[in-house]
């Protein structure tokens, strides 16, 4: 075996060239990070790509026509710019630290917000967002330096950065809510932060992930793993509109049929008694803050707030109470942080406000939205639950009540995908070609009944079986604190449920019939699908250890079985609008995704037309008439919602 190099820089240069086929220029030195090329360009990945010529598919897919050059996992990666790349003195985080404590902190916090409420802003042109922050600082020759690496791809603002830097304003800026912090200081320490946006070091212990280069192993393979899936996680964010129509749906749709036939959860009543707030309330601020931050200032006064809304003060303080820190709350939710990786950020996202001096700051809009059209929600009534509890038998109690609310959000989100796949083939009748759990048990009864998948679908000289899983990835491995969470989100999280898969389709390639009443036809191809919730970043070293992990366990390793997709709800829903107006079939486009060079990468990544189904539009639309209920009204205004969300996406009017 080959000697391994020790640098973490020539570990990473010669892992990218291997699994991904291409090198960005300026490694080793500079780091890199993934780009969100399905948010910063929605719509289209193009321009992204460099890819100036298109054709529409019958689909309804963009993708470039044959004489554009071909795409790689590698053109969705950026490179950061450092301090040493445009010729300033490198750094060290208490270089950062120091700088920070000449800052005033209120000032300080609102620029970056501002910055950051900017990218967020979609679609955003980054380049201009960086050119305009580098020349407000820089002369020449560093501005020389620092556009001309801009113009080649570099970034200069990111949100990694922007967010790092209010960690150190809330721990290290000074207190006052006068001052105007220097925009030179901050450029200066985004520039810094980025220079640490890399590897750290490889864990005493740390599982082997099947990494392999010249078939020798990766040194640091299993920190690298970790990094790269943290970094890709992180810079993915949520689709706001697909978010938010899974919210009402699952949230406040199926639940009011449930509980008219007597069963299921009013989530909404459940989290008003037992947080003792109204989720209402929370759910029509953040829908407010989110446009006014982005189109207007992150920065608002409270009292305003109230007067749009119609609220009294002690009301506005409740809402508050659950999305908003001061400083001190700040520091001690960074100081309590579970888990203290490198892309942490959960102070953030729990309470994504920071009051001060009578106003609120907007400290991220996504982190916004998506809690309260996301997970955390139900985790708030967990909180209370087990908190208000007076002794341990009623904390067990709580605990056992609050995994039966939770389950049955799960349950939901199964039944929203297969909502979704009911778009895909009728469920019902003569035509027939989409089958649920409860009939795959019907058909299959037996000892392992229960090990079956959540459908199946009848395709063209096809099954195609689909698994749905809620599992959320762990926060030790979005904050890159544990690669051990990596091999365990892919062992539980997709291995586990790939067996799942593998056992339905081997059921249905012994004896179909069972389950169509037809007889079964010949030379079928068997396609597994799971399909995760909240998404799972996928690239060459994800893909990597996935692959070798399903091998290790011999699942869906036949010749029969093609290879297995990963989806997330988003992506299943970009299909639907593929499926259902381009009239392709589904296991066409899959099989294109697999034989293309981004194969490796998440389907989001291949699609390059991101049209939305008009299911999902009028979910969303509902949603945004419920959260604008209150604030329209109070101000005479029916059409107050029509303002939320009609950059990248069409007014609501």
């Amino acid at each position: 075996m080959g000697q391994q190099p020790d640098d973490p820089d020539e570990v990473l240069r010669r892992t990218v060239r291997a699994l991904t086929g291409g090198e960005p220029a300026g490694l080793p030195g500079t780091y890199l990070a993934v780009a969100r090329s399905e948010i910063a360009h929605e719509g289209s990945t193009l321009p992204f790509l460099g890819a100036r010529l298109a054709t529409r598919r019958p689909s309804g897919l963009i993708a470039p026509d044959s004489g554009a050059p071909e795409r790689f996992p590698i053109d969705l990666v950026a490179v950061l710019i450092t301090t040493e790349d445009v010729g300033l003195t490198p750094t060290q985080f208490s270089d950062i630290a120091a700088e920070m404590e000449r800052c005033p902190l209120t000032s300080t916090v609102e620029v970056l917000a501002g910055l950051l409420a900017r990218l967020r802003d979609r679609p955003t042109d980054r380049k201009a967002v960086d050119r305009v922050v580098a020349g407000e600082v820089f002369t020449e020759p560093v501005l020389g330096e620092l556009l001309s690496r801009i113009e080649q791809g570099g970034y200069l603002v990111t949100e990694y950065n922007l967010l790092k830097l209010m960690e150190f304003a809330f721990r290290h800026c000074y207190a006052d809510s006068e001052e105007q912090v220097e925009l030179e200081s901050l450029v200066w320490m985004m520039l810094a932060v980025n220079e640490h946006s890399h590897m750290r070091d490889e864990p005493e212990s740390a599982p082997d992930l099947g990494l392999r280069i010249d078939d020798e192993p990766v040194s640091h393979a299993s920190a690298l793993a970790a990094e790269m899936t943290a970094n890709q996680y992180f810079n993915a964010s949520r689709d706001v509109v697909s978010l938010i129509a899974q919210f009402q749906r699952r949230w406040r749709g199926m639940p009011a049929e449930d509980v008219s036939r007597g069963r299921g959860f009013n989530l909404d009543e459940l989290y008003n008694t037992t947080v003792g707030v109204l989720f209402e309330d929370l759910v029509t601020l953040a829908t407010m803050l989110w446009p006014l931050c982005t189109k207007e200032d992150p920065a608002l006064q409270i009292a305003d707030l109230g007067d749009k809304l119609s609220w009294e003060p002690e009301r506005m303080d409740r809402a508050l109470g659950m999305l908003a820190r001061d400083r001190e709350g700040f520091v001690a939710e960074l100081d309590a942080e579970e888990f203290p990786g490198p892309w942490s950020f959960n102070a953030f996202e729990r309470f994504p406000l920071f009051v001060e001096s009578g106003r609120v700051v907007v400290l991220d809009p996504d982190f916004l939205i998506n809690r309260v059209y996301g997970w955390l929600p139900i985790y708030d009534v967990g909180d209370a639950m087990v908190t208000s509890a007076p002794d341990e038998e009623s904390r067990s109690a709580a605990s056992k009540q609050m995994n039966t609310v939770v389950n049955y959000l799960r349950g939901n989100t199964e039944r929203y995908v297969l909502e979704v796949l009911e778009q895909f083939a009728p469920r019902h009748g003569m035509f027939k070609r989409l089958w649920d759990e409860d009939e795959l048990k019907a058909a299959y009864p037996g000892k392992k009944r229960g090990q079956v998948c959540d459908a199946v679908m009848e395709g063209h000289g096809s099954w195609v079986a689909f698994e749905v899983s809620s599992r959320v990835v762990q926060r030790r491995l979005a904050s890159s604190a544990s690669p051990e969470a990596l091999l365990d989100d892919v062992m539980f999280g997709i291995v586990e449920k790939a067996r799942q898969l593998e056992a339905t389709l081997n059921r249905l390639k012994q004896n179909e019939s069972n389950l169509t009443g037809r007889p079964a036809e010949h030379r079928r191809r068997f396609v597994p699908i799971l399909v995760i919730g909240e998404g799972f970043p996928l690239g060459p070293i994800t893909r990597a250890v996935i692959d070798y992990r399903l091998q290790e366990a011999g699942v869906l390793q036949a010749p029969e079985f093609r290879p297995l997709h990963i989806l997330g709800i988003h992506e299943l829903e970009l299909l639907e609008y593929a499926v259902t107006k381009g009239g392709r079939e589904l296991i066409e486009i899959l099989d294109a995704h697999m034989r293309s060079n981004m194969a490796q990468m998440n389907l989001r990544d291949f699609l390059t037309d991101h049209q939305r189904p008009q299911r999902q539009l009028l979910l969303w639309e509902r949603a945004l008439q419920i959260a604008t209920k209150s604030w329209a009204h109070s101000h005479q205004n029916n059409g107050a919602h029509c303002l939320l969300w009609t950059d990248d996406r069409r007014p609501m009017s």
